[in-house]
């Protein structure tokens, strides 16, 4: 059952449960591309240090799903909807990452309901009352669009109070593949971490918005919270 399937009141009890002190210096979250439920539980307890933040926009960042000649889309709605309501999009900083580097388009090639945007606004939408977004789409996952992404993210971003949520899909990622990234994120290995996403092996979907928020987190020098 997909998430926006639930209502405003079984995810807001569903993220009090894990509720903790909220954690201002949280910069990125890296979220399952669909939520549903079966992974509820791991979306409320990831969104939960959120409740009681402040963030002016939410970049979510996702897989276009196939090959396009413009690299990053950004669809182009001034208003996206979910079962919770409307939320408006920041035309102004989607304009801004248009003008900061060239393989940015606002373009609706890769616009369609089941974007893990929306799934992604089902908590956003409980969590924060004043939100509103951007969505970046990753049309080609190769290294040199996934620099250039995390580039402009970290310069653009810097000074900013914004939230970059990045969508993977794990779920035919095997235990030990698992284990692997996450030794090779605390350990800073990351050109083995790349070989590792990009060569196929590591059964996650969705490489290319995991690796940019990885190397914008470093590029920023955040403290990284993996998860046992």
């Amino acid at each position: 059952m997909s998430i926006k399937q639930f209502s405003r009141e079984q995810i807001t009890e569903g993220i009090r449960k894990y509720h903790v002190e909220p954690d201002q210096r949280i910069r990125l979250l890296f979220a399952n591309e669909k939520l549903t439920a079966d992974n509820f539980e791991q979306a409320c307890a990831l969104y939960a240090p959120l409740l009681g933040t402040r963030f002016d926009t939410v970049l979510v960042v996702e897989r276009l799903g196939f090959s396009h000649d413009r690299l990053l889309p950004m669809i182009s709605d001034s208003v996206l909807k979910t079962p919770l309501g409307e939320v408006p999009v920041n035309d102004v900083l989607r304009n801004e990452f248009c003008d900061e580097e060239d393989d940015f388009y606002i373009d609706d090639i890769g616009n369609h309901e089941n974007m893990s945007i929306y799934d992604q606004l089902m908590l956003l939408q409980c969590i924060m009352p004043d939100l509103n977004v951007v969505s970046v789409q990753i049309a080609e996952e190769r290294p040199s669009v996934i620099r250039e992404l995390a580039y402009t993210i970290t310069e653009l971003l810097l000074e900013r109070n914004v939230l970059v949520v990045l969508c993977s899909d794990i779920s035919k990622c095997t235990p030990d593949d698992i284990d692997k990234i996450r030794q090779m994120v605390r350990n800073d290995e990351m050109s083995a971490l790349m070989n590792f996403c990009n060569s196929g092996d590591s059964g996650m979907i969705g490489t290319g918005p995991f690796l940019a928020g990885i190397l914008s987190a470093k590029n920023w020098e955040l403290v990284y919270k993996v998860p046992d």
